[in-house]
């Protein structure tokens, strides 16, 4: 198979814009404030200090704006050396949704709300400061020593496989209680259901009677 070579000179090749000529005239090197791509307006200092600063847009607001990711437009803020907001600027600032009876979680209480949890609260409180709920606290430490999850020895917590909420006779079940730290229960939270089978595992794994 033979193959066909065509020696070309990029100087002969005529420009398709100003930027192409300036590359060619310049050995193949773009001159200092030209570049390949169209002028974005947030490449310049003046504009986007107008825009973050003045009119307080949200740096995600400007990048949906030009289609871009909210990532390029931090690199040319900070490129630009202009100060983004504090957190509490930015939570002064954002907008928080309606209020009153525009809100349309206004006035649903109970069983109307859907965080209800079936009205357990004085029934929670009473256990948990009682004498019992004491003393089964102390079994599940000396039993689990440590978070089943991580292994760590501080901040631990007693984690409920079967939420109080849907199980309240299993509060003081040895078989529906395990040991966390605070930093995994609080990945967990919400999150029982899916969570249920590995930690029943768990204590299977470690002996417990279920």
């Amino acid at each position: 198979m033979s193959v066909l070579l065509i020696q070309a000179d990029a100087r002969s090749i005529p420009p398709a814009d100003k930027s192409v000529n300036c590359c060619v005239r310049n050995k193949g090197r773009f001159k200092k404030g030209w570049h390949w791509r169209p002028r974005r307006p947030y490449w310049d200092r003046k504009w986007l200090a107008h825009e973050y600063i003045d009119l307080k847009r949200s740096a995600a607001d400007i990048a949906a704006q030009f289609s871009v990711h909210e990532n390029a437009i931090l690199f040319w803020i900070k490129k630009h050396g202009i100060s983004t907001r504090s957190m509490r600027e930015i939570r002064a600032d954002k907008h928080w949704g309606s209020v009153g009876k525009k809100n349309p979680m206004y006035g649903r209480c109970g069983v109307l709300n859907p965080n209800w949890k079936g009205g357990y609260t004085p029934l929670r409180q009473a256990i948990y400061t009682s004498l019992e709920w004491k003393r089964f606290a102390r079994q599940i430490r000396k039993r689990d020593k440590t978070c089943r999850l991580c292994g760590a020895d501080e901040q631990l917590e007693i984690h409920h496989i079967e939420p109080f909420s849907l199980a309240p006779l299993l509060v003081m079940f040895i078989g529906n209680a395990i040991l966390l730290c605070e930093k995994c229960h609080r990945k967990i939270y919400g999150k029982e259901r899916r969570w249920s089978k590995r930690l029943l595992a768990l204590l299977r794994e470690g002996g417990a009677s279920i």
